[in-house]
């Protein structure tokens, strides 16, 4: 990290990865990776006013993926402006994007399990995320409310299949060929509400997310979007 100005730090990083994923179904392989990688990335945001009034964090990362000799350009920005001195309305947006992927494998009895897998950008694409959000803060003396609408894109989502579901057939190995890569989108949008509970020896955290989520595939469900498996559509924690 290189700070040229107190609000304008210049930072980089270089990451090294190495993957392997290994898939077989009933002894036969139906998807191998293999593969070492290099990521570097520079970024750097400038903060301009202040929290108590208008305040606005815009910020650049430049990420370059040697393997696949591509640059990425991925801007953000964050913005919140104080109407009073107990309510603040804020608002973001992001581009992101994702070298190592979460892989998801679909059996032939249609259980899913996740695994981590490196992007080639051809039958493993490099995922291109973006994010929005726009929320109000609001105090109440010792409680403060937090309430934030956020919706939320990735293209390039991927999910390995068969194309044969049910039981195994008597002869397992014809079921190797149906196994396939689908390349699609993901959508998520929802609501997150926080209470938040601070006195002098005791905290509380109680959070209520209402959300969906959801994939489509060019080849699957005639292209339309279905729930996807981490779909839930109300979740609640409690922490104290």
């Amino acid at each position: 990290t290189l700070s040229l100005h107190d609000a304008l730090p210049i930072c980089a990083e270089h990451i090294f990865h190495n993957n392997n994923l290994y898939i077989e179904n009933d002894k036969n392989p139906v998807f191998e990776i293999n593969k070492k990688g290099r990521e570097s990335s520079f970024f750097s945001l400038l903060t301009v006013g202040k929290r108590t009034a208008f305040y606005a964090e815009p910020a650049l990362r430049l990420t370059y993926l040697h393997s696949l000799n591509k640059a990425y350009f991925l801007p953000q920005l964050y913005l919140s402006t104080a109407i009073s001195d107990d309510i603040i309305l804020k608002a973001s947006a992001g581009r992101q994007a994702q070298y190592i992927r979460l892989f998801e494998h679909e059996n032939a009895l249609g259980q899913k399990q996740q695994f981590f897998a490196m992007s080639n950008n051809n039958s493993v694409p490099v995922g291109i995320g973006t994010n929005f959000m726009i929320g109000i803060w609001k105090s109440f003396g010792k409680i403060t409310l937090d309430i934030e609408n956020y919706y939320r894109t990735l293209d390039g989502a991927i999910l390995h299949a068969t194309q044969m579901p049910g039981l195994r057939p008597p002869q397992p190995g014809v079921i190797t060929s149906g196994f396939k890569l689908f390349s699609g989108q993901s959508r998520f949008y929802g609501t997150d509400i926080s209470l938040v509970y601070e006195a002098k020896r005791y905290f509380s955290l109680f959070t209520y997310t209402l959300s969906k989520s959801e994939n489509k595939f060019t080849e699957l469900f005639i292209n339309q979007y279905f729930p996807g498996s981490d779909d839930s559509r109300h979740q609640v924690k409690w922490v104290n």
